[in-house]
């Protein structure tokens, strides 16, 4: 692990512990810096929640305790509260976390082309992330291309940003219907649009499908998912011949790719498929059969893909 010196005297976080290298992202509820460990001189990421935020705050910090320890899922390491600069009076919620080299959405927007091979690989990943989630309970609602992190030179992919997240199961442990307008533009479901109590599962499933769409063709399959886009109507009214006249001219695009897409992205929720059907699709045959000589063929494929060599 290279060491990182700082001269930096006000530019600490947290009792002097983690130094600001760097702030790499920012939404409406935290913004996210690059941060030096001087205890351990290991590079994470500091996750500072806005002034007020305490209630987002708590929400994915409830939620970031409960996830598995999964090859998957952005690792958390700590959370706290103090000033974000040594001279503030304002304290802020932060978490520390896992710093990651790259979101999969800044990698696919500098690329013109991925190979199916290289898109059916990393999906297979996503895939198995939500499947770690949903096994401890939790939906994400808002898988998107943007919440897919590379950590590393072996781009190891990590699932991120639960803000969004909650849990699939009340007090009782009985599962419960969701009723809230979480996630994000583009990717919402048709049950949230209309206002239907939903499946957190179901919402998931349909999230990534629209990320399987914009991972493989670089643009979304539809604007929304409502009688009012025409596209959309397409896949509502089961006209998926139609649709694929518009959007797939050249008939580049695999069946076993376009089965699967259609069935994640269905108006009827019960109509979507579980995360094992998806994981035994014939599209991901290949993948779940592949040996680990194969598997490194594909990563490795997938690295020089992303880095564009």
């Amino acid at each position: 692990m290279k060491i990182i010196k700082s001269n930096s005297t006000n530019n600490n976080i947290l009792d002097n512990r983690y130094i600001i290298l760097k702030k790499v992202d920012f939404g409406a509820t935290s913004s996210l810096y690059q941060v030096l460990d001087t205890q351990t001189n290991e590079i994470k990421a500091a996750k500072v929640f806005s002034e007020g935020k305490n209630i987002e705050f708590q929400q994915e910090l409830n939620i970031l305790n409960s996830i598995p320890d999964s090859p998957f899922i952005i690792k958390y390491y700590s959370s706290g509260e103090g000033p974000l600069i040594m001279e503030e009076t304002v304290k802020r919620k932060y978490v520390i976390l896992e710093y990651a080299n790259n979101s999969l959405f800044k990698i696919r927007k500098s690329m013109n082309s991925i190979s199916e091979d290289t898109c059916k690989y990393i999906f297979y990943q996503i895939i198995l992330a939500i499947k770690s989630i949903h096994e401890k309970g939790i939906c994400h609602r808002d898988i998107k291309l943007e919440n897919i992190l590379f950590v590393g030179d072996d781009y190891n992919l990590k699932l991120c940003d639960f803000g969004y997240s909650t849990s699939l199961f009340d007090s009782n442990n009985n599962k419960i219907k969701l009723n809230d307008m979480a996630g994000s533009p583009y990717h919402f479901a048709p049950e949230i649009l209309v206002y239907r109590p939903y499946d957190g599962e179901k919402i998931d499933i349909f999230c990534a499908g629209v990320t399987l769409y914009s991972l493989m063709i670089g643009r979304f399959g539809f604007y929304e998912a409502s009688r009012n886009d025409d596209l959309y109507k397409l896949i509502m009214k089961k006209k998926y011949d139609e649709y694929w006249d518009i959007l797939d001219k050249d008939k580049k695009l695999s069946n076993e790719f376009k089965e699967l897409y259609i069935k994640m992205v269905s108006y009827v929720p019960k109509e979507r498929p579980s995360i094992d059907q998806i994981i035994n699709c014939e599209w991901f045959k290949d993948i779940r059969e592949a040996n680990e000589e194969k598997l490194k063929y594909y990563q490795t494929k997938m690295i020089n893909e992303l880095k564009g060599e």
